[in-house]
């Protein structure tokens, strides 16, 4: 694969589970507790269940679009979040 088309993450799914956003990517699973990212994102704490739906992965894999709430994040910060979510627990 070109470096032009190389993707920087393959995202296999993205779900929102009571307070958690779920994620699977590169084929392994993440959890983002809500009142972690409402410190990056405000708009997607306080969205709908049918908004936080309503996304797009851009195609290279590089973030998530919300075009309904006028959010972008991008994923190598959302596994951050997680990433330092786990740390605190242990």
């Amino acid at each position: 694969m070109s470096e032009l088309n190389k993707k920087f993450y393959e995202v296999q799914g993205i779900s929102f589970e009571s307070d958690y956003m779920k994620l699977v990517v590169d084929n392994k699973p993440y959890e983002i507790d809500l009142k972690e990212l409402a410190k990056q994102s405000s708009r997607l704490f306080y969205a709908s269940d049918f908004h936080r739906k309503q996304f797009e992965i851009d195609g290279a894999g590089y973030g998530v679009h919300w075009n309904i709430i006028d959010e972008h994040l991008s994923i190598k910060g959302l596994l951050g979040i997680s990433r330092q979510a786990k740390e605190k627990t242990h």
